[in-house]
């Protein structure tokens, strides 16, 4: 069952984060349909991207092979970051 995902708390600078990482998707990836962010403390900012999976990424997923991909794009995207 999937969580209903709405807007959290606006905070300073929301919308630079937003676009930071949406540009970083569409160098890794594409990017995200939907973005969005909450600020559980000064230290943590959760940030849900949905829909940047391309094709072969859900393929690739119902072969089983998720796994492996989370390992393969960890680096790349850290890497952008």
């Amino acid at each position: 069952m999937k969580a209903d995902l709405t807007e959290g708390d606006p905070y300073p600078g929301k919308q630079a984060i937003h676009d930071r990482i949406i540009k970083m998707s569409e160098i890794a990836q594409k990017g995200p349909e939907k973005i969005s962010s909450y600020k559980l403390s000064d230290r943590t900012l959760v940030i849900v991207r949905e829909g940047i999976l391309v094709a072969i990424e859900k393929q690739l997923i119902s072969l089983g092979f998720d796994d492996t991909l989370r390992i393969s794009k960890r680096p790349l995207e850290k890497g952008i970051l």
